[in-house]
C-alpha cells in the first residue's frame, strides 16, 4: 500500500555515512555536491546492492545512486518501496559520455521493482551477457516491474536471452499493476522464447514517449518488440523497429485484451522494419487500436497483414501513415479478419501483397468484418503482385464485404477522400446503402477496364 506523505514529517539528513563490517569502516560517503541527503556513489556490486536494498528502503527523500565503474550483477537486485511513499530511486553513471555497464552475472530477473517502488534508469547500460557466459539463457528478464520504472536518455537494456516456453519479456516484464515508461531509453537486441522479445506487459501500463525498441526477437510466440496482455499501451513517440517474431504473430507489436479490452493508442512515432509470420508490424486481437498519427512502414509478413493484422478488434485510423509494408499472401497494409476497421483520415499508400489487397484486405471468410470509411481517407498507390505483373490493389473487399460510408464518429465523405477499390461480391456492389451520386468522385476502380457507378443508394464497379 502506498503511504501518503501527509503521514510523515520529512526529515532531511545532510550527511550520510554507510559502514560495513569488512575491515573498512567507511565504504562510501555522500559527495559534497549532492542535493538529496540519500545520494551515494558506488564502484562495486556490494555497494550497489546495499544502496538499493537497504539505503533506499529507509529513504525519506528521493535518492540517486551514481555508478562510477563497470560491474557484474552477481545477485538479483530487489528495489523496495521506500520508507516514505512516492520517493524515487535513480541509478545512473557518473557521466553521460562514459556510461557504466552493469553485466549479468546471475540467472533470473536482474532487477525486481516492488509495488510502491519507483526506479529511474539514466545514462546506464544493463547487459544480459549473451555474448559471454549467458549466451543461451539468462533465466529471466533484465527488469521485472511490479511498481514503476522509467528509462530516460542514455539508459539501455540489451543483449539478454530469456529462453523457454514461458519466457516473457527479454528486456522488460511488467507485472500486474506495473507502470513502465520509456522517455529516451533503448531496449535493443534481446530475445524471449515465448512472448515479448523486448517488452512484455501483463495487466499493466506501458508508455513509449521517445527512445527505441529495436532488434529484439521472439522465437516462437507473439510480439518481437512488444507484447501486451490486458494492458494499456500508448505510443507517443520513438521507434519500434527491426524486431522479429521468427514463428508467430506481431513482429513489432502484439496485443491481446480478452478481459478488460485495454486500448492500444498510437499518437506519434514509428513502427517500422519489423517482421513476423502474420502481422509484420502490428497484430491486434480483442484490443481497440487507435492511430492518431505516426507511421507504420516497411514491415513484412510471410503470410497476411504486412503492416497491421486486425482480429476480433476495432481499428481506427484517424491520421498517420501506413506505407511501404508487404505481405506474401493478403493485406499488404492492413488485413481485417473480423470486427471493424474505420478509416476517417490518414493514408494507406505504397503497400503490396502477393495475392489480394495490397493496401487493405477485408477477408471474405470473416464472420464479421465491417469497414467504415469517411473523412479525408486516402487509400491509393498500393499494388498486388510484383514486377511486370503488378497491378493496382488498394481496398480489396472479399465476397459479401462492403464499405459503410460514415457512421460512428467518422464524418461523411468529403472532397479530400481518395480510395481505389475492388470487390469480389457478385454485381460489383461495394456500398450497399447511403450512397449519393457525388460519392462516385471519391472512388476509383482498381481495374483499368472498370469504373464506379452510382445506382439508387448503392455504389458498384461496372465495365468501362
Amino acid at each position: 500500500m502506498k503511504t501518503s506523505n501527509s503521514f510523515f514529517r520529512k526529515i532531511r539528513v545532510y550527511t550520510l555515512t554507510l559502514t560495513l563490517i569488512s575491515g573498512v569502516m567507511t565504504v562510501f560517503t555522500l559527495p559534497a555536491h549532492a542535493v538529496a541527503p540519500f545520494d551515494v556513489t558506488v564502484s562495486n556490486f556490494t555497494q550497489l546492492q546495499t544502496a538499493v536494498e537497504k539505503t533506499f528502503a529507509a529513504a525519506t527523500d528521493d535518492m540517486v545512486i551514481t555508478v562510477s565503474a563497470p560491474l557484474s550483477i552477481s545477485a538479483i537486485l530487489s528495489v523496495p518501496a521506500p520508507a516514505t511513499g512516492g520517493k524515487m530511486l535513480t541509478i545512473k553513471s557518473a557521466s553521460p559520455s562514459n556510461r557504466s555497464t552493469l553485466t549479468r552475472g546471475v540467472t533470473g530477473n536482474l532487477f525486481t521493482i516492488a509495488y510502491g517502488a519507483t526506479l529511474v534508469l539514466e545514462d546506464i547500460i544493463i547487459d544480459g551477457g549473451k555474448n559471454g557466459s549467458f549466451s543461451t539463457d539468462g533465466g529471466g528478464s533484465l527488469v521485472r516491474i511490479v511498481g514503476a520504472c522509467t528509462l530516460k536518455d542514455g539508459a539501455v537494456l540489451q543483449n539478454n536471452i530469456y529462453a523457454g516456453l514461458y519466457a516473457y519479456g527479454g528486456g522488460v516484464h511488467t507485472d500486474v499493476g506495473g507502470r513502465f515508461v520509456i522517455a529516451g531509453g533503448k531496449i535493443i537486441g534481446n530475445t524471449a522464447g515465448a512472448k515479448g522479445g523486448g517488452v512484455f506487459t501483463g495487466l499493466g501500463v506501458f508508455t513509449l514517449n521517445s527512445g527505441e525498441i529495436s532488434g529484439n526477437v521472439c522465437v516462437n510466440g507473439e510480439g518481437g518488440g512488444v507484447h501486451t496482455y490486458d494492458s494499456a499501451f500508448t505510443l507517443n513517440g520513438g521507434e519500434i523497429k527491426g524486431n522479429s517474431c521468427l514463428t508467430g504473430l506481431g513482429g513489432g507489436v502484439y496485443s491481446i485484451s480478452p478481459t478488460v479490452a485495454e486500448p492500444c493508442t498510437m499518437n506519434n512515432g514509428k513502427i517500422s522494419g519489423n517482421s513476423a509470420t502474420t502481422g509484420g508490424g502490428v497484430f491486434m486481437t480483442e484490443t481497440p487500436f487507435v492511430v492518431n498519427g505516426g507511421e507504420i512502414s516497411g514491415n513484412k509478413a510471410t503470410t497476411d497483414g504486412g503492416g497491421v493484422y486486425i482480429r476480433l478488434s476495432i481499428f481506427t485510423l484517424n491520421n498517420g501513415k501506413i506505407n511501404g509494408n508487404s505481405a506474401a499472401n493478403d493485406g499488404g497494409g492492413i488485413y481485417l479478419y473480423s470486427e471493424m476497421c474505420a478509416v476517417g483520415g490518414g493514408e494507406v499508400n505504397g503497400n503490396s501483397a502477393a495475392n489480394n489487397g495490397g493496401g487493405i484486405y477485408v477477408a471474405a471468410n470473416s464472420y464479421n468484418a465491417d469497414f467504415f470509411l469517411g473523412g479525408t481517407a486516402k487509400i491509393n498507390g498500393n499494388s498486388q503482385g510484383a514486377g511486370a505483373t503488378a497491378s493496382a490493389s488498394n481496398l480489396c473487399l472479399g465476397n459479401n464485404r462492403f464499405v459503410f460510408l460514415g457512421g460512428g464518429d467518422i464524418d461523411m465523405p468529403t472532397a479530400g477522400m481518395n480510395v481505389g477499390v475492388q470487390t469480389a461480391t457478385e454485381g460489383g456492389v461495394f456500398v450497399k446503402a447511403r450512397a449519393n451520386a457525388s460519392d462516385v468522385n471519391y472512388f476509383t476502380a482498381d481495374k483499368s477496364n472498370s469504373k464506379i457507378i452510382h445506382e439508387g443508394s448503392q455504389l458498384k464497379i461496372g465495365a468501362r
